[in-house]
């Protein structure tokens, strides 16, 4: 069996044994996906190769090939290999590290004939009349296509159904860019062809996959024909630039009569004909045009994927029609996105339903693409109340997953921040009411709620309130939570209940809030906010713990704060305490102390109070034992 399968990949005898040896022991294993090299460790995955598991059994592979796979490095003689024996044959020859076999094996394939692959089986669920046809051109070892065209097409119900694309035609769609040429005198083609349900529900299960290896550098005509069944590819051999390329003519693909006929019964007259798919390479999804009940025609035009490039356009957008059906994939580059946002200041209200209607679906996933989220800044500013409402109908399970994104805030941010209804107002208070804890934490979820407190009425902002006061110190006390909970603190600064609320929380846990690295200046935000008058229950409790708080490197900030920012009768209380002997000491020998004394010293000379301050400094003096701090304090009154 093996002997038969050598010619395949263009070698001749003698064959090296090490080759033999691993066929053999692949073709007895062929039911295994176990890779022919023994590692200690495997990996069990799916047929997608998804890890679910780790194992030894015969349906794993090892990490070092799942790792290939992954990264798309599969070399050209695995693909083949794999056709055949369903192993993961690179792995096992870079585990047996056979560098000179290897190299060997793939100059045989690069300067190997045209090879035809064996079919693989597939399954002809839901058929219908519409095809896709997805071909690539890919280098031999290449990880990217270099030429990736998309077709789609109706078919006419005909026992024999054929579908003809002919590039030669096709050249005024590409302007500058006249022909398909492929720089590449030797690689492999892929070509997908999708027979789809009219509703597009089964895309995914009816993919027929055609795979050619080609060298031309070894063929004598000019002009190269490939094929395998049904299926024929014309390419033509011409010099550029003293530089032979290869010119795409034509593809044709036949369906047998069992599948065309197939067809027929499954597609009645009267159901919806599609005539084009948008298709997106990214994330495979296929988006339907749909026109007209018309009649069938055999060869219909085919419309391809990127007519224009977007970052090809050098002119303004005159109007949606220019990129009708291709809207999505234009805003996610920089000029696409660049040309859309100056065409909404000049578009109408109707102009845009219309491209609401078409980006719909891909809203989402639009607004945290790197060009595209820029798009709603603009939009937003152009739409219309209810055209905002259904942004925010559309993208209502993902807000939160948007708003947390570092592209996706700014998006959301630039709506919320021009909601003018109460009905938007709902929205965004469902979309989030779960998620408010999270949505405060989170470095870009932190700015969506800062929106909402700066833009929402106070009524509205109750559920937001309850929320930051139930875990009161999880949000003061973290960095992003501060920030939000110093806006409510403004916001809600008239507002007597939700004042004595705040206040209430904020002395019962000040302990633990006074000493934190970013608690301290929540406690700061609110004498400056309310004022040390209605701070009076904050402001006695920093006294009687006025020596622990002042040498703390966090709480000290606040302490200068109640002397620095409060009435003149808040002020006089702390001189006078700090003037007592016991206090004064342990703050003069302590560095945070220290700051405290003489920020307290500065505002009370001010106040007249500065005599009383400084002698108790000077009576002090002669306690401290350090030298080095006794000096100076000594160097600094003398200069009072």
């Amino acid at each position: 069996m093996t002997e038969d399968i050598y010619p395949l990949f263009g070698w001749e005898d003698p064959v090296p044994n090490e080759f033999k040896e691993i066929f053999s022991k692949c073709t007895n294993e062929s039911d295994s996906r176990k890779c022919s090299s023994t590692l200690e460790e495997s990996l069990i995955v799916d047929e997608d190769y998804e890890i679910i598991g780790r194992s030894q059994n015969e349906n794993s592979i090892c990490p070092l090939c799942y790792q290939n796979v992954q990264q798309g490095n599969t070399q050209l003689y695995s693909n083949l290999l794999s056709q055949y024996f369903d192993v993961h044959t690179q792995c096992a020859l870079t585990c047996k590290h056979k560098t000179a076999q290897l190299a060997l094996l793939t100059d045989q394939i690069k300067h190997a004939q045209i090879m035809e692959r064996v079919p693989v089986d597939y399954d002809l669920l839901d058929l219908n009349v519409k095809v896709f046809i997805e071909f690539r051109i890919f280098h031999t070892i290449a990880q990217q296509p270099y030429l990736n065209l998309t077709h789609s097409t109706t078919l006419k119900q005909k026992k024999n159904t054929s579908i003809l694309i002919d590039y030669a035609n096709l050249r005024e769609y590409f302007g500058k860019r006249q022909k398909h040429l492929v720089p590449l005198m030797q690689g492999r083609i892929q070509i997908d062809v999708h027979i789809m349900d009219s509703n597009l529900m089964q895309e995914a299960k009816n993919v027929h996959s055609y795979e050619f290896y080609y060298n031309a550098s070894k063929v004598s005509s000019d002009y190269i024909c490939i094929g395998y069944d049904d299926i024929c590819i014309s390419m033509q051999r011409e010099d550029e630039h003293n530089q032979p390329l290869l010119c795409l003519k034509s593809l044709q693909i036949n369906l047998s009569p069992d599948i065309a006929k197939y067809l027929t019964k499954q597609s009645p007259k009267s159901s919806p004909i599609v005539d084009s798919f948008l298709f997106s390479p990214k994330t495979r999804n296929f988006t339907p045009q749909v026109g007209p009940t018309q009649q069938r025609v055999r060869f219909q035009s085919f419309q391809l994927e990127e007519q224009t490039q977007p970052d090809e356009w050098t002119e303004d957008i005159q109007s949606f029609e220019q990129i009708r059906g291709n809207i999505v994939n234009f805003v996610k580059t920089q000029q696409g996105s660049r040309l859309i946002q100056k065409h909404f200041t000049t578009c109408t209200q109707i102009e845009l339903d219309q491209l609401l209607q078409e980006i719909g679906p891909n809203i989402g996933d639009l607004m945290i693409d790197p060009y595209a989220n820029y798009m709603f800044g603009s939009l937003s500013q152009s739409c219309a109340p209810h055209q905002r409402l259904y942004i925010l109908q559309t993208i209502s399970n993902r807000l939160v997953d948007i708003a947390c994104d570092k592209k996706g805030t700014h998006a959301i941010q630039s709506l919320v921040s021009l909601i003018s209804s109460k009905q938007e107002e709902e929205m965004v208070e469902n979309s989030i009411k779960n998620h408010i804890i999270n949505l405060t934490l989170d470095s870009q979820g932190t700015h969506l709620i800062k929106k909402i407190i700066a833009r929402f009425s106070e009524d509205r902002l109750n559920l937001i309130f309850s929320k930051l006061m139930e875990k009161f110190i999880q949000v003061v006390n973290h960095q992003f939570g501060l920030c939000v909970l110093k806006d409510l603190i403004t916001k809600f600064k008239n507002n007597q209940e939700k004042c004595n609320f705040i206040l209430i929380k904020m002395r019962d846990q000040l302990d633990d809030i006074v000493q934190d690295p970013f608690g301290n200046y929540g406690v700061q935000h609110v004498i400056d906010v309310y004022g040390d008058l209605k701070c009076t229950p904050i402001i006695d409790k920093i006294l009687q713990k006025l020596v622990q708080l002042s040498i703390h490197k966090y709480s000290s900030n606040v302490v200068e704060k109640c002397m620095l920012e409060t009435t003149a009768k808040t002020q006089k209380r702390f001189i006078k305490q700090l003037s007592q002997d016991v206090i004064c000491l342990e703050l003069m020998k302590n560095k945070f102390g220290t700051f405290v004394l003489q920020k307290a010293l500065q505002e009370a000379e001010k106040l007249g109070e500065g005599e009383v301050l400084q002698q108790a400094l000077q009576r002090n003096l002669p306690s401290i034992y350090a030298q080095s701090i006794r000096q100076k304090w000594m160097d600094y009154l003398t200069k009072k």
